[in-house]
């Protein structure tokens, strides 16, 4: 199932494949972020924000560029005030923009036959957004870090821009999220470059680290694991107390020092 906009979760069940489709576990939470969502809900607020068209997210491998997106459009899809529709692409892995347009177009909310070149499928797109300009859409494109270091990198500039263009062009409702390693460049005209925003996700603070550490069970270190752990966090900083976390602890998922369940 990929996401879609509701008016209401209708029940429980509804809500639990709101959370699979996301890649979520039922009834997470992001631990640590609570100033980088608010943030970010703003951007994506068209009430609140009237300038911004295009957000870039980025930061290190594992450091929660996705969990991030991911709760902040699970937050705006539970949110009956919210008005927006949400279509969400997952990019990880995908080596063309073809193939992440196909995606993108297959999304129930949108349904419609991907198939040709990119350029026409992103005239579908177009015509999709001008026959619903009233509407108010969030694109979240989720990890175009393996897209653009396939030499793609060109391709997605090109497509941001005419998400821009057309934005502009045909005062289309549109905010476009993308979340990648590097951070994004600004896009199209010197007014345009200036509807571009940038979010860095850097590590946590120790102490946060720590706490999570001890309350969460879930993590499930053993005891020779939480020691060496405990040792790491007195000896090095953040970056590489997350990075030691990543390597070492097997069964410690690798969003497991940004990431509460």
């Amino acid at each position: 199932m990929h996401l879609q906009w509701k008016n209401q979760l209708q029940d429980k069940e509804q809500l639990n494949e709101l959370y699979r489709s996301l890649g979520l576990p039922q009834g997470s939470q992001l631990y640590g972020r609570d100033d980088q969502i608010e943030e970010l809900s703003n951007i994506l607020n068209f009430d609140k924000d009237t300038k911004t068209s295009l957000v870039g997210v980025y930061g290190m491998t594992g450091i929660g560029k996705s969990y991030l997106v991911k709760h902040v459009a699970l937050k705006m899809m539970t949110d009956k005030r919210n008005t927006s529709k949400v279509l969400f692409t997952d990019a990880s892995g995908v080596t063309t923009l073809s193939d992440v347009l196909v995606k993108l177009l297959q999304n129930p909310a949108i349904d419609l036959f991907a198939s040709g070149s990119k350029e026409h499928m992103m005239g579908l797109l177009r015509e999709y957004f001008i026959s619903y300009k009233h509407q108010q859409f969030i694109l979240i494109f989720d990890d175009l870090s393996s897209l653009m270091d396939n030499g793609e990198s060109e391709e997605v500039q090109k497509f941001l821009n005419f998400l821009l263009k057309a934005k502009k062009e045909y005062s289309l409702k549109v905010k476009v999220v993308v979340t990648s390693q590097v951070e994004l460049k600004p896009v199209g005209s010197e007014d345009e470059k200036k509807t571009t925003k940038s979010l860095q996700l850097s590590s946590l603070d120790e102490n946060i680290s720590k706490k999570l550490l001890h309350q969460d069970k879930k993590v499930r270190l053993d005891e020779k694991q939480e020691e060496m752990f405990l040792k790491e966090c007195d000896v090095v900083d953040t970056h590489s107390l997350f990075m030691w976390s990543v390597r070492c602890c097997q069964r410690v998922s690798t969003s497991a020092m940004i990431y509460k369940t």
